[in-house]
């Protein structure tokens, strides 16, 4: 499978000037290192690379090419500006088939649950799930199927870990969904507690 490219240019290292200077530009200052490879400054576009995010998620492996090689990478860190919520900053990780990484994967529930057409509520408690795992297997997303579920079923990680190469770092115990019980109104609750309150007030015959 061939994986997508981001283009990235070397750059050179240091001085705040130049990183300004990159941005106003419409780049993003990086950083490549890792498997086999000497730390080396780089940049590249901010359009391609929210592009190639947006279009492969920030777990996908991308290919890049620098010094005349080509590298596999993951996007491991990207730093937000608070003020203006855009990237100021990209880790890119050199890898290999054999590299194994600590990242999270989001959670997609998949289905509807009978215990929602019986009127029941889903809660999706982890929304994400921390996995280490080689880059090669990293999911984009896992999908859990809650078609099944009834009120008061929950899914736990124990249940899903053995369907997976990599490692899930969360107590097996620890819930993922649960399906909740209908939610009893206020109006409901009143109308009971009148209920019963008049039928107190009769006195026996």
């Amino acid at each position: 499978m061939l994986e997508p490219v981001l283009n990235v240019q070397e750059r050179l290292a240091g001085k705040r000037s130049v990183l300004t200077k990159l941005r106003n530009e419409g780049f993003i200052p990086a950083i490549l290192y890792g498997k086999n490879v000497a730390s080396l400054p780089v940049a590249v576009a901010e359009n391609e690379l929210q592009k190639q995010i947006r279009e492969h998620g920030r777990n996908a492996i991308f290919q890049v090419e620098v010094q005349g090689q080509k590298q596999k990478v993951l996007i491991r860190e990207v730093q937000i500006d608070k003020v203006t919520n855009k990237m100021i900053h990209v880790d890119l990780m050199a890898i290999d088939e054999e590299t194994e990484v600590d990242t999270t994967v989001p959670v997609h529930l998949v289905g509807e649950a009978v215990g929602v057409r019986e009127g029941g509520i889903v809660q999706h408690l982890l929304h994400e799930l921390e996995i280490t795992a080689k880059a090669e297997e990293i999911p984009e997303k896992i999908d859990i199927d809650i078609s099944e579920l009834d009120i008061g079923d929950t899914i736990l990680v124990e249940q899903i870990a053995p369907n997976y190469s990599f490692k899930i770092n969360h107590e097996g115990t620890e819930p993922i969904v649960t399906i909740l019980p209908p939610e009893t109104s206020d109006a409901e609750t009143d109308t009971g507690e009148e209920s019963t309150g008049t039928q107190d007030e009769n006195p026996e015959e």
